[in-house]
Order: structure tokens, then sequence, then C-alpha cells
């Protein structure tokens, strides 16, 4: 089973959401020690150039006259590189291109100013107290403090600074407001300021993944390599090698999963040859009793045929399961030297069918040309098997499916029944050596176990794999899955 995510992968995100914790804890941090909301923080800034500018606009009105107001305005609209606005509080332009401003924005503007300087800006109060001509209640810091405006409008982002509006040639000065309003953050370049946060959070990253890299493509690599040598562990393949310079735990897991495969290889073989020698061994002595039985049969007395035909058929069944634990132990021991070449399904199937189902209810679905890479003894046997199988435990449920069919490179041969099927947790053990789903069968009711397991062994040897599932409404499929000649 394939993991939905790889460890690399899951690191990655592990790494980014910390990056982006730490980075939001921060800005938290920011906005609780200075006081301000999470949007002054991002745009602290910007808000505090238009407080200065709006100083300078202020002194500069000061020390001109009332027709320059406009000039004043559109030339230090230039400077900072976008569009200015300058406004009294009762709705009047006096300064920059004309403009409609949102609701939003008109309501504040038009609004008293509050004590404490605004919502939530942080400029100051200018030298020696709030000036003149705010309006009543303006305390310190009423003025030059700018706020930030978001909007449905085509302009969507709008700046205001509270200015008082007196120039030379006039006695008192009015309560006014500098607005200034954007189509977007970041290419203005009055927000420069967010480039270089920008740029700061990129070295960041970028940094953060240069120094992990490196140890998270070590761990991944060697957990990489110990996952594909376990899996080949689990299916009989020993013959694995982790490479790993580590010095570390996961070097010494790797060692440890080298040594345990070297030993594992040396185990199953000694049992695999040790069953191959009892098996064959034991082929001789029991040829020789069932001599032996036939010609004590022939001079028996008739009162003891009944002792001598059990005797006849214990040793039959010891024969065959002598004959199973063979095959089995040659198909394990030289799966390499197993030569495969191009066999013909059809040919396979109809040996099988006049050898194990004589006259049993058989269809037959497959394609006379189509050809495996296989051993042709190995197939028969796998086949063989199948029917076998189906025979003894489906037999009276419906007719046996024998097909065969190509899928893209591979031959896809397909043994089905309509029997009562194998429980769910059982379908991984069914091809397990001397397994049983029912403990309380005996070889005469259950088989001895192995029909199965030399299936598996037997497609193995020819390099395919094998795969069953429970019919609906019942039954089971076994196919085999082997390379197309």
């Amino acid at each position: 089973m394939k993991p939905r995510l790889k460890l690399s992968t899951k690191i990655f995100l592990l790494a980014l959401a910390n990056f982006a914790f730490i980075g939001f804890i921060l800005v938290v941090f920011l906005a609780l020690q200075f006081r301000q909301d999470l949007g002054s923080v991002v745009l602290m800034p910007a808000r505090e150039r238009m407080a200065v500018i709006s100083r300078e606009l202020t002194l500069e009105i000061e020390q001109s006259d009332s027709s320059d107001l406009d000039a004043i305005v559109k030339r230090h609209a230039a400077e900072v590189g976008t569009n200015l606005y300058l406004f009294l509080n009762d709705g009047r332009q006096v300064g920059g291109p004309p403009v409609t401003l949102p609701v939003e924005v008109m309501d504040e503007l038009q609004r008293r100013p509050p004590p404490s300087g605004g919502r939530g800006g942080r400029g100051g109060p200018p030298p020696g107290g709030p000036p003149p001509g705010l309006g009543p209640g303006a305390g310190p810091g009423a003025a030059f403090n700018a706020s930030f405006f978001w909007s449905k409008s085509d302009v969507p982002y709008w700046i205001i600074a509270r200015v008082p509006v007196r120039s030379k040639d006039e006695e008192g000065a009015e309560p006014g407001t500098l607005v200034a309003g954007f189509s977007s953050l970041f290419a203005n370049p009055f927000f420069g300021q967010m480039w270089t946060w920008l740029g700061l959070i990129a070295v960041a990253g970028v940094s953060s993944i240069m120094f992990w890299t490196p140890l998270v493509r070590g761990l991944t690599r060697t957990v990489d390599q110990m996952m594909h040598a376990t899996s080949d562990i689990a299916d009989g393949k020993f013959d694995v090698e982790i490479r790993s310079k580590r010095q570390d735990e996961l070097g010494l897991l790797a060692g440890s999963i080298s040594r345990m495969a070297g030993r594992l290889e040396n185990f199953v073989k000694g049992q695999r040859r040790f069953l191959g020698d009892v098996a064959h061994e034991l082929r001789t002595p029991l040829g020789r009793m069932q001599i032996a039985l036939e010609i004590l049969e022939r001079r028996a007395e008739e009162s003891s045929a009944g002792y001598i035909s059990d005797m006849k058929e214990e040793v039959a069944l010891m024969s065959d399961l002598t004959d199973q634990l063979l095959t089995f132990a040659k198909a394990e021991l030289r799966p390499d030297s197993v030569m495969l070449v191009p066999t013909k399904i059809s040919e396979i199937v109809d040996r099988v069918v006049q050898v194990e189902a004589s006259g049993a209810d058989i269809h037959v679905d497959v394609n006379p040309e189509l050809q495996a890479l296989a051993e042709p003894e190995y197939l028969f046997r796998s086949v063989s098997n199948l029917v076998r199988n189906s025979l003894r435990y489906a037999a009276g449920a419906g007719p046996i499916e024998i097909t065969a069919q190509a899928d893209n490179q591979n031959v896809l041969i397909t043994v089905a029944d309509s029997g009562p099927g194998v429980p769910e947790n059982a379908l991984e053990k069914i091809f397990e050596p001397f397994f049983r789903i029912d403990k309380s069968r005996d070889r005469k009711t259950g088989g001895t176990g192995l029909g199965l397991a030399i299936v598996r062994t037997c497609v193995e040897a020819c390099q395919g794999s094998i795969e069953c599932r429970n019919r609906k409404p019942s039954g089971l499929s076994v196919t085999l899955r082997l390379a197309r000649a």
C-alpha cells in the first residue's frame, strides 16, 4: 500500500506550517505590544508615511497662498508616486484632481476627529499641541494620524490623515483631511516597504529550506531504502542491501535490517532444503509400502481386506502430501533457475480440464492466441490446483469459470466459482503453507493446506503475482498476473 503523502512532503508541510505559525505569533505579539490591530501592524509603514506627508503639506500650506493649494497637493503626489486629494471636512475638495470618494471614506472625512487621534492611528501631535482649526474636542494626537479604509469601489484602498488647512493669507485654520487612493497595495511605490518585508520572508524561507533540505533528503532516502528492503523481505526476497553511511539510529537500523535479511535467507533456505530432502527421501519407502500393500491385498484373507484398504488410503494420502511438499520445495528453492518461455494459455487450460475436471461443469473463455511468459509446468500446476480447489469446495454451487485476458503488458488468468467464498480476514492467509480456514477439517475434508501455497510459489517463480477476492453474491475469484509474451 502506497502512503498518501511522502515523508519528505509531510516534513516540508510541517516546516511551512511552523514557519507560518511563528510569523502569526510575531505579528500578534507586535499588535498587542503596540496596542494596534493586525491590519494596523501590517500597514504601519504606509500610515506613518502618510502622516509625514501630512505634516510637510501642512507646513508648506501655512507659508503659501490659498490659491496654491491645488499645486502644492499635486507636487507632493508626484513626489510620492500616487494620487493625493485635499478635502475640507465639510466635503469640499480644495486640492488634487477631482475625485468621488467612497461613502465610507466620505463619512469618516466629515466625522469630527476623536480626541485620541482617529481610528487606531499612530502618529503624534505636532510640536506645541494640536493645530488650531481641527474642531472642538480635538486633543493631542488628533492631527496627522492616518487611518486605512477598504471599499468596494474601483479604487479599493484608501488612507486618510487629518490636516489643518491654513494659508498665510487667512486668519484661522479649517479642519481638513488629506486622502490617498490605491488600486493595489503591492504595485504602488507608496507601499514599497511591504516588498522589503516580503523579501525578508522569502529570504527566511529559502534559508530554512537550504538548511533543512540535506537533513530531510538524508532521512527520507534512508527510510525509503528501508521501506523497499522490508517490502522485499516480506515478499521472500532476502538478497537486500541497504547502503547507508549514517552513524545515527537510522544507520544502525539499516544495518540491523541487512543482517536480519541475511540470517532469514539462511534460515528459510535451510528450511526449504530440509523440506525438499525429507519429501524426496520419503518417496522411496512410501513407494515400497504401496507395492507391499498391493501384494498383501492379493494374498490376504477376506476378513483382512478392510484393514488393508484403509492402510492403502492412508499411504496414498501420505504419498500425495509428499509429492506436494516436493513440488513446493522445488519451486521455492530454484526460482532463479526457472526458464520463462512464451506459453499458450489455451493449451494449459485445455490440459487442466482434461486432467482435473473431466465431465465437470466448467466454462472456458480463453483467446487461443494469448500467450504469457511462464514455465509451462509451473503454470499448469498453478491452474490445476486452482481448479481442483474449486471442484472440492464449489462443484455443486454452479459452473467454474476459467478466463484469460490481456491487460496492457500483462495477462490475467482467472479461476472463479460460485461457492461459499472465504472470510475476508482469511483472503491474505489462504496462500500460506498448511493454512486451513476450518481447523476441524482433516486431510480428507480439507486437503493438505499446500495447494494454494504451491500456486503462489509457482506463480512467483514465473515472476508473476496472485490475488483473490470474494464474488458477489457468493463465490471466490483467484487471478494470476503474468507478463504478456
